[in-house]
């Protein structure tokens, strides 16, 4: 007998673990730029990642796709953190000659 809350949780997690990738690469570079002295393009990635896209998912999400939109917020938020991310890095590359 597999109780309802397990079924959620073990779904819960592994929706949360595909975002580890992205939450990697956005604490990488916020602490990148960081390294750099870089504050403002540091705390752009960490309140978007935090509270900007974590906090437009977790209300958008649920409401489109129930209890799995809580739990794929966050990997969501990351995701959309990696565009910028991707962006800042691309800019600045010139300015501290690493590509």
């Amino acid at each position: 007998m597999v109780l309802p809350i397990y079924e959620m949780a073990f779904t819960g997690i592994r929706m949360i673990s595909l975002g580890y990738i992205f939450m990697g690469l956005n604490s990488f570079a916020s602490m990148f730029f960081t390294s750099f002295n870089n504050a403002k393009h540091s705390t752009i990635i960490a309140m978007l990642r935090g509270i900007g896209f974590f906090m437009l998912t977790l209300t958008v999400l649920p409401m489109v796709m129930g209890i799995d939109g809580v739990w794929i917020a966050m990997p969501v938020a990351d995701l959309l953190t990696i565009f910028f991310t991707a962006w800042f890095l691309f800019k600045m590359r010139k300015v501290y000659h690493y590509a």
